[in-house]
């Protein structure tokens, strides 16, 4: 099963089964299809962090935040380093902290949309911005 659930709204806006032989992947633009994305941001784990997925969403004129992990090739590592690098310009940066159940945890994200280099590459020209939040603690 996979479900669209409304921040705002704090109710599943849509759901769709997965077939046995199918999974999340191909069901995840099916049910973009099901929902009104204008003017809306569409967040998905890593796992859906697919160009299909991303062009769907555009396609509906929605707006979106894809986790990305190890599973884009070698896309993580190219962006890890580029947010690593202390030449790189960052558009904004914040850092919080927060103590919770005994131990102090230090967000910090960083946000840079001097990509042209990621545009570059022909996979991601719409691309706006990325972003990486660390937690130390």
């Amino acid at each position: 099963m996979v479900s669209a659930w409304g921040c705002e709204q704090r109710l599943v806006l849509a759901q769709i089964a997965t077939d046995a032989k199918s999974n999340e992947i191909t069901a995840v633009p099916t049910l973009l299809e099901m929902l009104a994305l204008k003017g809306t941001i569409v967040t998905v784990d890593a796992l859906n962090c697919q160009r299909d997925i991303a062009q769907k969403i555009i396609d509906r004129k929605g707006d979106y935040a894809l986790a990305l992990k190890g599973n884009q090739g070698t896309l993580h590592a190219d962006v890890s380093l580029f947010l690593d690098d202390p030449e790189t310009t960052t558009t904004t940066s914040h850092t919080t902290v927060d103590g919770d159940h005994g131990r102090i945890e230090t967000r910090t994200s960083v946000v840079s949309t001097d990509i042209t280099w990621l545009q570059a590459q022909g996979d991601s020209e719409k691309v706006d911005e990325i972003r990486v939040t660390r937690v130390v603690g």
